[in-house]
């Protein structure tokens, strides 16, 4: 909400309802804004798009492999190779 950038400085204020529920805040600082030119972040803006799609295909590709494939975990075999990256002794 635009009254939490009115709030004064080092002190409590709130509560603030949200969409993830009430908050008290307190300010203990504040910067201006600054315009920043396009290519000084392109670089950045890129990497987190390419990021954000990665994501959204894999996510993507897995749906489509758990909806066509059945799925079965072999629990003493992932029990034995977490044991075995944390360089724990398995003993049978």
């Amino acid at each position: 909400s635009d009254a939490i950038f009115k709030a004064p400085l080092a002190q409590w204020s709130g509560p603030y309802d949200t969409g993830l529920g009430y908050h008290l805040v307190m300010v203990t600082g504040r910067t201006e804004d600054k315009h920043v030119p396009y290519e000084e972040i392109r670089e950045i803006v890129l990497q987190d798009w390419r990021d954000a799609e990665s994501a959204r295909i894999l996510g993507d590709m897995i749906e489509t492999l758990e909806s066509e494939y059945a799925i079965e975990i072999d629990e003493a075999a992932l029990f034995e190779r977490e044991y075995a990256l944390s360089g724990s002794v398995v003993t049978p």
